[in-house]
This record gives C-alpha cells, structure tokens and sequence, in this order.
C-alpha cells in the first residue's frame, strides 16, 4: 500500500513558531501531530531573529521527525503586503501585464526587490467586476527566514499569513453566508480579514499586539519584558468595565484594565477599517465576528469585542472539518485551535484544496525550481549524447574492423617498400660525401666572389688622390685568416667584434697611408663615414661622432715624413664561414 503524502506547514510569528504535521485524504485534511516553540525576548528588538528560529525550527523538526523534508510556511502579516485592487474586465492575454502595473503602484518597493504573487477574485470570465490579491514580501527578509529554514528543511512554498487563516476559515465556515470579520491578534499586529461571500478584503493594523500589550505592563509596574509576559499569561484577562467589578487582587485589577485599554485601541482601528472597506471597496458591515492568534486566549477577550462590537463573536476553529489522528491531544488541540488556522491554511494549500493561492518564492527556492524545469530537457539532452556517443562507438568498431583488414594489406605493401627503402639509403649515403665536397667547393667560388664584391665596394668609396689603401686582412675573431695575431688598434678593435667560432671571417682589418696635406686625413674620416653606408660593413658598434678616430684607426702627424699610416678593422655584416687551413 502506497504511503500517504506528508505536508508539513510551518507558521513565523514574532513570539511563537509552530509546526503542523498533515495528511490529505478522500475523506478530508487530517492533522497528525503539531507542536510550537516560544521565542524568548521582545519581539521589537529584532524582528528576523534568524539565530532563534533556526534553532525552534530545528526543535521542531526533530520533534515531529521531519528533518529534511519539504515545508510549507507562512510570514506574518506584518512583514508581508497585502493589497486588494479593483480590475477592469480583463483578456486572457492582458491579466499578467495589468496585474504587474497594480503591483507596481500598490507594492511600496521595486518589483525586483520583493517575492511577489496574486490572485483573481470575482468573475474571472471578464463580463463583471474583478477584483485582484497582491501579495508582496521583501526579498532580503524572505531569504534571511529561508535560510534560518534550509538547516532542518527544504523550503518548498511561501504563503502571508493573512491569506492561510483566510483559507483555513473558507474551508472550515462554508455554511457560513454573513458578512463576517476575521480578528487575527498576533504579536506585534493584528490582521483584519472581511469575508463576504466571494469577496475578501484584508489589513494589517499595527494598532495592537500581544507583544504591545506585555509592554504596556511592563510600562505600568515598572518591569523588563519578561517578568510583565509572565505577568500576562498567569494573571492577565480583560477587565469588562461598566457595571462589573474589578477583580479582588489589585495587581490583577490594574493589569486588566491595561490590557482593556489596549484592546480598546484595536477596537477603534477595527471601526476605522470597517468603514474603509464599506466606502472604498464596497463591502457589507459585519454581522459576524471571530477571534484567532494568541490573545484572543486572553480571558474575556470575546467578550469584550461582543460587548464593544455589538456583535455575536466566537473563537475562530479551524479544526471544524479537520480531523486529528489519536496521536493529537484532543482537549489541547481544542483549547488552541484558535492559533492553528495559518497551519491549517498552509496544509489545504499543499493538498490542493485552498480558495485562494498565493506564492511567495524565495530566491534559493527559484533557483531549485528552475533546475527542475530544466530536468527534462537536460536528460533529454543527456539520452541524445549517450546515443550520439553510443553511435560513435558502433561506427568505430565498425571502422576499426575496417582498419585492420587495410593495415594487413598495408603490411605486404610496407615490406616491399622496405627493401626499396634500404637500396635508396644506400645511394643516399653514397651521395652525401659528394654533397658536401661539393658545398665546399661552392662555397669558395662564392667566397672569392665575395671579395671581389668588398674590395669593389671599398675602393668605390675612396674618392681622393690622397689617401690609398696598401693591405687588407681577412679576421677571425682577432687573428688574421692566416693565424698572425693583429697589432696596433686594429687588435682592440678586432677584439671587440671576435666570434668564438673560429672558423668564421667577421671582419677585415685594413692598413693604409695619407698624404701630409689638408685633405688627406679628412678623406680617410669621409671614407670611415661613408663605410657606415656599405651592406657589407657593420660600423654601428662605434662612436663616429666623438672618439672614432681614436679607438677604430690611428692617424700618424709628424712632419718629417712624406706619407702617414692608419689602420682600422671593419666588422661584417654577415661573417663567412671558410675551411680552416689543415
């Protein structure tokens, strides 16, 4: 027999989180266990509290045995909008753009800053009056709860709150056709919910908490928060006021009469609201009233709504059409079935059977479901590359059975191009000797062209009577070709230009004579310059400018001599390599 389905639904509220655990069936939504947890402090000090309902959600989990498993939860009225705008006659294609428009006014935050959703109410076939449900929650708050959540849960939807009581009382109060009005005190806000047939109309009031109440105690006697929540729960009723008497214990009298006052003021917000709902959206004034959340426990609270409302009242049950299993404790179930409808709301939500439907999706739950979405398309794709892979594997061995039958022919081919391979080795090395006496050969016919074309170029550029050139010397590194070492200035130079192959020709190292006139040591300087020009010639390495004539050649003056030597060494542009003599 198939398990049953599970919903567990999960209620934030600012002073107490609750956890119920539900199965639907043919014969209804039943409620298998619940249980709730305290949170300790004022409320109004921190309003997330994320440290302290991850840990009362963890409590919780664990003592329902559902750590881990898909959850329901509603945020409170407070922290969530709720807003209900009247619609013109819609289209079919028109609804999710005019909708988006109303939120934009309506929602008190960028769009993109909020978890929003909404819901149709009225005649939807667009020939009547259609009203909408905009519900909106801040983004960064909704993920902070979701993240205190995610360590024993897996956040599955969100819901406000006012719209899970909302559900649960249409559920359990079909027969019920009056006006009626839903009074929700919770902690830090009541929610005023104004049902009329198909019509809803809701709103948060800050006016009055629990929480503002444990204040004004604290206020009046004096004390922290936590002593005066003491004070409230052990000794705390509503004092009827008019012709009955005051209690006996005067601390419980002045108690009473703080919580009146309290509720008095909710009570003037109720009036301001009513009229609200019965100018501007045209609703019908109550002739029903229930109480919900946790001060509607206070003793005498029904009754002082009945007597400032002048309506019948009664606490609200959303367990009316609800079963509970034998593990629920029924008496206790039924002295706090009147803070359970956010429960009860989530769960008919999770069964299908809610009135109306509002999603709040937090990021992290977003993502998950957008992965999900993609599943089926990334299986698919994954079942199209295994076949593609699994094709490619059939084409291979396909391929490779191919393959060996060409390689064994290729074999015998291979063979006998072997014993041609070894014959034509044969004369290739037979023929590489010749090669190389050959290259020699080519090498000094292309040598002796080579300075014939140098000497060419070197004699082009002398172009006075009074300087001539009497010995050029072929270098390799700073020795001539012919292994004398060179003297005077040139040996420096040489030096500077040396390769350390000492089978190459780098420069040349000339020698010469000047005659004793004006021009002539100006024209060995001009044909030093003009062999910066040459494309044999590589003068870059000297400072022409400055000190050339000092360091790359040697000019003799004295007098008493007819004609004066220089020398000077002109590295290559491209060095020759030359057979060394044996």
């Amino acid at each position: 027999m198939a398990a049953k389905k599970t919903i567990v639904a999960l209620n934030i509220g600012a002073q107490k989180i609750s956890m119920g655990v539900f199965t639907p069936g043919s014969s209804g939504l039943q409620l298998r266990r619940y249980s709730s947890v305290d949170l300790p402090g004022d409320p109004a000090g921190d309003a997330a509290r994320p440290s302290q309902i991850q840990s009362a959600v963890a409590d919780l989990a664990a003592t329902l045995k559902v750590k881990g498993s898909p959850v329901r939860y509603a945020v409170s009225g407070k922290n969530s909008f709720l807003r209900f705008v009247k619609l013109p006659p819609l289209g079919g294609d028109q609804v999710d753009q005019i909708v988006e428009f109303e939120a934009q006014q309506n929602v008190p935050f960028p769009l993109d800053e909020v978890a929003w959703d909404y819901h149709l109410i009225g005649d939807t076939e667009g020939t009547g009056e259609v009203e909408v449900a905009i519900a909106a929650v801040k983004r960064d708050y909704l993920d902070e709860i979701t993240d205190s959540i995610s360590s024993s849960l897996q956040p599955e939807s969100v819901d406000a709150a006012p719209v899970a009581i909302y559900n649960a009382f249409r559920h359990n109060y079909a027969d019920v056709v009056e006006p009626t009005l839903l009074i929700d005190i919770g902690a830090r806000s009541a929610n005023l919910i104004y049902i009329d047939g198909d019509k809803v109309f809701a709103r948060n009031t800050t006016a009055i908490g629990g929480a503002a109440i444990t204040q004004a105690i604290a206020k009046e006697f004096g004390g922290e928060f936590p002593l005066a929540e003491q004070r409230k729960l052990a000794d705390g009723l509503v004092n009827l006021g008019g012709g009955y008497e005051d209690p006996e214990d005067p601390e419980v009298a002045a108690i009473s009469k703080v919580i009146r006052n309290s509720l008095t003021r909710l009570h003037a917000d109720i009036v301001r609201t009513t009229n609200q709902y019965r100018g501007q959206q045209g609703g019908a004034a109550p002739q029903r009233v229930f109480l919900a959340g946790g001060t509607a426990s206070l003793p005498y609270a029904k009754e002082f709504f009945e007597e400032k409302l002048s309506l019948p009242v009664e606490h609200f049950n959303p367990l009316r059409t609800v079963a509970t299993s034998p593990e629920v404790n029924a008496e206790q179930a039924g002295a706090e079935a009147h803070t359970l409808g956010e429960l009860v709301g989530l769960a008919l939500t999770g069964a299908g059977a809610s009135s109306m439907n509002i999603d709040l999706v937090p990021t992290a739950v977003e993502r998950a479901r957008d992965v999900q979405m993609r599943r089926p398309y990334l299986i698919l794709s994954a079942v199209a590359i295994l076949g593609i892979l699994a094709a490619g594997v059939v084409h291979f061995v396909r391929g490779n059975a191919v393959l060996n039958e060409k390689l064994a022919d290729l074999k015998e081919v291979r063979e006998d191009l072997g014993n041609w391979d070894r014959q034509i080795s044969a004369v290739y090395d037979s023929l590489k000797d010749d090669r190389a006496r050959g290259e020699d050969l080519s090498s000094a016919v292309e040598f002796r062209s080579f300075w014939l074309d140098v000497l060419s170029d070197i004699n082009s550029r002398l172009t006075g009577d009074s300087v001539w050139i009497t010995e050029f010397t072929p270098l390799a590194g700073t020795s001539s070709v012919t292994g004398e070492a060179i003297d005077s200035v040139g040996n420096s130079i040489a030096a500077k230009y040396a390769k350390k192959d000492s089978a190459v020709m780098d420069g040349l190292f000339i020698r010469g004579l000047y005659r004793d006139s004006a021009s002539g040591p100006a024209e060995v300087r001009a044909l030093l310059d003009s062999l910066k020009e040459s494309d044999y010639f590589d003068l870059s390495g000297l400072d022409l400018d400055r000190d050339a004539y000092e360091t790359a050649f040697t000019l003799n003056s004295k007098k008493d001599k007819w004609a004066f030597p220089f020398e000077f060494v002109l590295p290559l542009k491209q060095p020759v390599e030359f057979l060394p003599a044996k």
